[in-house]
């Protein structure tokens, strides 16, 4: 029996053109890996910390990075407790981000000796949980940029930074006492702003700790998404305008009334303009996505697409054929 499952979650409206406006959506994604095994309950720890005895190079690092010397440790906490949020607000597993037990690491981006079974079984069973994910290397490093443009006669000043974390990561099976995953990953987040004032410029950026901080956040969902099916935020094009009814429809999206939307575009479809019925089509299909029926909305853009061609729709067509695929290989990572 397939699961039910709310793949699209309206949010917003936003960023609007002539003759068009977006809606951001959010949609399950399935996971990058398929795990092995019937898992459903993980434990996470963070071992990327250094223990008193190991011979760590974060102070040095500090001194010639500009790091605070608990950067890494503060961060390391957000990459793991993000990863944490990220697993359970999708449907696959829960995830337990335990702070009771500490494993010594070596405190960079070195892999240390894999954990003793015997502890890994101890953690998963403290918990109750069928598998260990461990953060064992971790480190992040921030960049900085300032440049200026000329815009209208005025000197603009363009202020920048990057931060960039490299995280590693395991996964243990404490019953066939198997290493299940084991990569490193490097992901980068980046903040750029203007003003005409460079004081304004600075501020509109995070400083280094805040950038290190917030991209290792993002560093643990996205090591999320490799092993778990999860949430992202897309954007999806509609048609606002072509006539008095098309604009009413689209204030009745932006007021989250889709069931009046649909009832106008309905009519519109079978308008004798051409142009008219596949804009109606097009935002038909958009509906039907909305509503978690794939196929009709693929059906309904070709519609669309048939009547009058344009970008978007085509565009919109080729975005429904590859979230079709996804959405198949979802069932399956949900259903085992």
């Amino acid at each position: 029996m397939k699961k039910s499952i709310p793949f699209l979650i309206l949010l917003a409206i936003a960023v609007y053109s002539c003759k068009t406006a977006s809606v951001p959506i959010e949609v399950l994604k399935p996971a990058e890996i398929n795990l092995p095994g019937d898992y459903k309950k993980m434990t996470v720890i963070n071992r990327s910390i250094a223990g008193e005895g190991s011979k760590g190079g974060n102070f040095v690092e500090g001194l010639f990075s500009g790091e605070t010397i608990n950067q890494d440790r503060n961060a390391s906490y957000n990459c793991v407790n993000n990863f944490a949020i990220s697993i359970n607000e999708a449907p696959k597993y829960v995830v337990n981000f335990s702070e009771d037990f500490h494993i010594d690491g070596i405190g960079s981006d070195k892999w240390p000796i894999p954990i003793p079974w015997d502890t890994v079984k101890q953690i998963t069973d403290y918990y109750k949980t069928d598998i260990l994910i461990a953060l064992e290397t971790f480190d992040t490093d921030t960049r900085s940029w300032s440049n200026t443009r000329t815009r209208d006669d005025k000197t603009e000043y363009i202020e920048g930074i990057e931060a960039i974390v490299k995280t590693g990561w395991r996964i243990y099976d404490p019953y066939k006492q198997i290493i299940v995953d084991q990569n490193i990953f490097t992901d980068r987040k980046i903040w750029e702003k203007s003003d005409y004032n460079q004081s304004s410029a600075r501020r509109k950026v995070p400083n280094k700790k805040e950038a290190a901080l917030d991209g290792a956040s993002y560093a643990g969902y996205m090591y999320s998404k490799r092993i778990s099916p999860t949430w992202v935020t897309e954007i999806r094009i509609y048609f606002r305008t072509s006539n008095e009814q098309m604009k009413i429809a689209h204030k009745h999206i932006r007021n989250n009334k889709w069931k009046e939307a649909y009832e106008i575009w309905t009519i519109l479809s079978r308008d004798e303009n051409n142009k008219t019925a596949a804009y109606a089509l097009h935002n038909l299909a958009l509906y039907h996505e909305f509503n978690d029926n794939i196929s009709m909305a693929i059906k309904t853009a070709n519609q669309a697409y048939s009547k009058f061609p344009n970008d978007h729709t085509r565009n919109y067509i080729n975005i429904l054929s590859a979230r079709e695929s996804e959405i198949n290989r979802l069932n399956q990572q949900l259903d085992n």
